[in-house]
């Protein structure tokens, strides 16, 4: 029998949650900090046995999940030191001038946390994106409690981690409550959901997931405002707000190869391609979705070597039974399109063990692509479309907004000198390829491949629907505590009475804002 938390576990933990929002809110920055490090030595304690459960439970590898354990440990530890370095908080101070646009006030700015967050971990990362993962550090180390709905996909891996963190939180001194733990094991059971995000007490939300997935959660956030609004009384803040989804979707992460580099190396970039795909069995946020190549010939070719490297893969479990029947039936919408081939030497990945699939590369011919929508929407598992493109035009305007997109070239892809040796259409165009490439993805890739992404300050982890549904935003990085914050600005406010970060003295010591320059830390 299939455990789900009821509505009154929801309440519980939704408001001790909001309970300890004011105490962490008001702790001293190395509070934070030391709280991060303890949830991470803990994990840290306990890796092999994490590492184990996770491995059974979810078909991925030791070696797969091993990378993605460091990353969660390392992610709370990174925050850690973000909390204590302070700057975060984006502090900037104007004071009077006569120079002032308006009323020479006394004006001082900051973040300040929103309140309790609920995170929704995803079913493809569930250590990096899980109990413990880049969401729930974050919003701790903004001073956000976290309560965190289980995934049905390692229902198991969820309870341990969250078991473990939970005992640090109250052995490092702090309230347990910090973090709550919501079991969901099925997957078709959506009660849970909608009585976390719709709770009075929910001030925010972290999602990865499913583009389906992610508008569900915005809806049920948008329907809190249904609620009488008569009701609202200050003994119950916040009670019926809207409140902030952060969303990261589908991506379908294309891949442009000009002429000279698929000439010139296709081999090697066939090997990263396959590699790419194959990585976790296709089951990663950023893995390749299309591949457009420059010329037919070119792409052909590129086809038959990538068909090769999958035909030499052997098949695995997916995530779990559900995941593997909707890369199935994606897979089935796409060839029913008409314009995709999956040719006879690659075959559509239909075994007699339903748990078991095989990568699989299908071909399409770009020109037609406009038309069929569905082509271009996310193939989550082991697939990626290698598409043809004759000339530019055929190529790039058709490429869906995703979290990234990758521009392979060869210098003499960006040469304007030989019109013989390219299409007219080719030349000179690299540079506006990678342009326009921007204005699709949070990030771009030159010559590389988009899965494996980097925890660190100039990481951009989001981008334009449907990838995500705040494309101002990032999911990885120091710069995604912000999400969990609101700018609160304090006017003509005596100095004792201001955050320590606004104060004259600046006895954080923390880089500010000074009428408009950015100043070094110190303290006064």
């Amino acid at each position: 029998m299939t455990q789900n938390a009821t509505a009154g576990e929801v309440e519980l933990q939704c408001r001790q949650a909001h309970g300890a929002f004011e105490a962490l809110s008001k702790m001293a920055p190395e509070g934070r900090a030391g709280l991060l490090e303890a949830i991470a030595a803990a994990l840290d304690a306990k890796h092999d046995t994490i590492l184990r459960t996770c491995a059974e439970e979810t078909a991925l590898t030791i070696d797969e999940l091993t990378p993605e354990f460091v990353r969660m440990t390392g992610t709370l530890r990174m925050f850690a030191g973000v909390v204590r370095e302070g700057s975060w908080v984006r502090a900037a101070i104007d004071t009077p001038s006569q120079q002032s646009l308006g009323p020479s006030h006394d004006v001082r700015r900051m973040l300040v946390p929103l309140g309790p967050v609920a995170v929704f971990g995803s079913s493809n990362f569930p250590l990096a994106y899980g109990v413990c993962g880049g969401d729930t550090a974050s919003a701790l180390a903004a001073g956000c409690p976290v309560v965190v709905k289980e995934h049905p996909a390692h229902p198991r891996t969820g309870r341990m981690i969250a078991e473990i963190a939970q005992e640090a939180i109250r052995a490092a001194g702090f309230l347990g409550d910090l973090l709550g733990y919501l079991h969901n094991e099925n997957p078709k059971d959506f009660s849970v959901a909608r009585e976390l995000v719709q709770h009075p007490r929910t001030a925010a939300v972290g999602f990865t997931g499913s583009i389906a997935g992610g508008l569900a959660i915005e809806n049920l956030a948008r329907d809190r405002k249904s609620r009488d609004r008569a009701s609202w009384n200050d003994s119950d803040p916040g009670k019926h707000d809207r409140i902030p989804v952060y969303a990261e979707m589908g991506s379908m992460n294309a891949v442009v190869v000009l002429r000279h580099a698929a000439r010139n190396r296709l081999e090697q970039i066939a090997d990263d391609i396959a590699a790419s795909v194959l990585a976790r069995h296709g089951q990663q946020c950023t893995k390749p979705g299309m591949v457009i190549i420059g010329g037919y010939e070119e792409a052909e070719r590129f086809y038959a070597a990538l068909c090769a490297r999958f035909s030499a893969a052997m098949p695995r479990r997916m995530l779990a039974p559900w995941i593997a029947d909707t890369f199935r039936s994606r897979l089935a919408e796409i060839v029913d399109t008409g314009i995709v081939e999956a040719r006879s030497d690659h075959q559509l990945p239909v075994l007699s063990d339903a748990d078991l699939v095989r990568p699989v590369a299908l071909f399409l011919q770009a020109v037609s692509a406009e038309d069929e929508p569905d082509v271009w929407e996310e193939v989550f598992g082991p697939a990626v479309i290698v598409c043809a493109a004759g000339h530019l035009a055929m190529g790039w305007p058709f490429i869906p907004n995703a979290l990234t997109a990758t521009l392979i070239a060869d210098p003499e892809d960006f040469l304007d000198a030989d019109e013989d040796a390219l299409d007219d259409a080719w030349l000179g165009e690299s540079s506006r390829i990678l342009y326009s490439l921007g204005q699709r993805a949070g990030r771009i890739i030159f010559n590389g491949v988009p899965t494996g992404v980097r925890v660190a300050h100039g990481m951009v982890h989001g981008g334009p629907f449907p990838a995500t549904n705040r494309p101002d935003t990032t999911a990885v990085g120091p710069c995604a505590i912000e999400r969990w914050c609101r700018p609160v600005c304090f006017q003509n406010c005596p100095d004792g009475l201001l955050p320590a970060e606004l104060r004259n003295g600046n006895p954080r010591g923390i880089r500010r804002t000074l009428n408009g320059t950015r100043c070094k830390a110190s303290v006064a």
